[in-house]
């Protein structure tokens, strides 16, 4: 089972606002997804180390409405 993390945990990681991790997703600068019918942002750990080490982000349509920015060849 994959675990999720929020905006106010990515800030608390990253020691910053919540503020700018919102900025971040919103200019897709940071692994997120947007589940369909939903504003809420979540984050999984695993793409985030992926991200810290360099790799570059996709960006994924999901049926019906959200999205996904991963780390381009991850699942």
């Amino acid at each position: 089972m994959t675990t999720y993390l929020v905006v106010e945990d990515v800030a608390r990681r990253y020691g910053c606002s919540v503020r700018k991790v919102h900025e971040l997703t919103r200019r897709d600068l940071i692994p997120s997804r947007v589940l369909p019918h939903s504003r809420r942002r979540l984050f999984t750990p695993e793409h985030l180390e992926e991200w810290e080490n360099g790799c570059e982000l996709e960006r994924v349509e999901l049926p019906a409405g959200g999205r996904l920015i991963r780390p381009k060849g991850s699942t």
